[in-house]
């Protein structure tokens, strides 16, 4: 599943995606694994009934403090196989974070680490970094939503140098601490600083500590105020730095510089007041557009530009660029306000870009710009993945839909939230009886007189039928009409009746069928190199 599955969702601070991944987690407890969210045993019986080969640990939720913690980690330090510990959500502040040192030390295999919202500041910092240096294990730590200040992230960016991490989630400040440690580190590859008020000042300090990395690969500066400047300094960075593979840039104003303005009371100041941003010059726009010009340095594959309004000009400059990059596969462009005119110039750049997903939801598609689209589809040779949900789209869907008839790629066109009817949906429904390789429209409901007929309400409910045996006896089951079973279909029939009928589910289905028996073929294939005879042949289409 590509990435930008998750670029639609609103740009929300790092406790709305803690709390969103809080709300997904599942209830797990076995011997190795043990996964709690709101826990109703307490802390001291939880820590009496741990098993000695226990290796994953999360307690989200659990009430957990620096008074009755102490069983918990006293347990722990006799897990020897113990390699993820998750103790988000939780009241551990100061005095219990100091306790886990004992923890980091015995902790031999110990992985991963999530401190997340714990009311930890700079002591317990201060006192997590003594451990950190210790745990030579550790490879991704993070302590989103604490107060750390400045002094807590620098004491945990100076343990870090003597630790191998790969993957770092910080905020609230720290940035300078942060830079030291990209200058040292040589095993980091993630760091997400999302959220954290970094602005241009601090855009500079990672820049300049990026151009002497040479192991980070992925970037996470979204919802911060860069401004211009800020992306001036990123784009300067590229063209030094040949590690990084994704960049996150999301909701960052980076089409708006600060200037200095006056305070109410006659003091300058510098900050984001309305009256003193004005559209910038462009000057890190076109930096960034230069540099995506000319690749030969950067290795950058996946480029987040969502929640940050474009003009017309600035997509121009883009899509000219990316018309000669070769090296960019991902492209994130929703909610940018990109107008049906941006949207022409974008369809005319896929038609020579290399570009493998490209996230377009929440903007404008109008006919003119839906005709570009799927001319430029036409012709692309590597599309993939195309999200246009939510952009105003009824009737200009047929102008996408119909040159997809011989496109062999693209396999992911999500049109979710586009209010579709069904005289919408027909020239998406005779595009797939021909097109065999798109396996997912999004969530659009098939309105179908086979589905209206059967009561499917939507792509994801499960239709009626029973297998051919349950069928036949079905009739004759006591107190039963004969025709009872007449309203419930077999599979052979289901699939066969919505076929014909132009059922988007089914089609749909058929296509992701046909894409599993692919991928086993090929499967296959590779272990049998040296057959000369078909693989299908020899073991038949049942074992494929």
């Amino acid at each position: 599943m590509n990435s930008f599955s998750e670029a639609r969702s609103s740009i929300t601070s790092a406790a709305s995606l803690h709390e969103r991944e809080d709300e997904d987690y599942f209830s797990v407890d076995t011997k190795a694994c043990i996964r709690l969210s709101r826990p109703k045993t307490t802390p001291d019986a939880l820590a009496q009934n741990l098993h000695v080969a226990l290796q994953e640990l999360c307690l989200h939720h659990a009430g957990l403090d620096s008074k009755n913690v102490d069983p918990l980690i006293s347990s722990l330090c006799n897990k020897k196989y113990l390699c993820k510990l998750s103790l988000a959500f939780n009241r551990l502040g100061d005095t219990g974070t100091a306790k886990l040192k004992k923890l980091l030390v015995k902790a031999p295999r110990l992985k991963y680490l999530n401190l997340a919202r714990n009311h930890i500041s700079k002591d317990g910092c201060a006192a997590l970094s003594e451990g950190l240096r210790e745990c030579k294990s550790l490879r991704h730590l993070d302590i989103t939503e604490n107060l750390c200040g400045d002094d807590g992230i620098i004491s945990i960016c100076n343990a870090g140098k003597f630790c191998q991490w790969t993957d770092l989630v910080l905020s609230r400040k720290g940035v300078a601490g942060v830079a030291t440690l990209l200058r040292d580190s040589k095993t980091l590859q993630s760091l997400a600083c999302y959220l954290n008020g970094i602005d241009y000042q601090g855009a500079i300090m990672l820049a300049d500590a990026l151009m002497i990395n040479k192991s980070l690969q992925v970037l996470d500066v979204a919802a911060n105020p860069l401004g211009s400047r800020g992306l001036f300094s990123f784009a300067s960075m590229l063209g030094r730095n040949s590690t990084l593979k994704s960049l996150d840039l999301r909701g960052c104003d980076i089409l708006r510089e600060e200037q200095h303005h006056l305070k109410s009371d006659g003091k300058r100041s510098v900050g984001p007041s309305p009256r003193a941003i004005t559209k910038a010059s462009a000057v890190g726009w076109e930096k960034l557009c230069s540099q995506l010009r000319n690749d030969s340095k950067s290795k950058l594959e996946s480029l987040r530009l969502s929640f940050n309004p474009i003009g017309d000009s600035e997509v121009r400059t883009l899509c000219s660029a990316l018309e000669k990059n070769k090296n960019l596969r991902a492209l994130s462009l929703s909610n940018c306000d990109i107008s049906p005119k941006g949207i022409s110039y974008i369809g005319t750049m896929i038609r020579k870009s290399s570009l493998t997903a490209l996230d377009l939801a929440l903007n404008t598609v109008d006919k003119y710009a839906a005709k570009a689209l799927g001319s430029g589809l036409k012709e692309n040779l590597y599309m993939e993945y195309l999200d246009l949900t939510q952009c105003r789209m009824r009737d200009s869907i047929a102008y996408i839909a119909q040159p997809l008839t011989s496109n062999t790629k693209l396999r992911t066109l999500l049109l979710g939230g586009n209010l579709l009817e069904r005289k919408h949906l027909l020239p998406l429904s005779q595009t797939l009886m021909s097109n065999t390789y798109i396996t997912d429209i999004g969530q659009v409901a098939c309105r179908c007189e086979f589905c209206e007929k059967r009561g499917v309400k939507n792509m994801w409910q499960i239709p009626k039928y029973v297998s051919d045996d349950v069928k036949q006896i079905a009739g004759k089951v006591a107190g039963k009409a004969p025709g009872y079973a007449s309203k419930f279909l077999s599979p052979s029939e289901y699939t066969s009746e919505s076929e014909k009928s132009g059922c988007i589910r089914a089609l749909l289905n058929r296509n992701r069928q046909a894409l599993q028996r692919k991928c086993r073929l090929a499967f296959l294939m590779g272990l049998h190199k040296s057959s000369n005879s078909s693989i299908s042949k020899t073991l038949g289409s049942s074992s494929i």
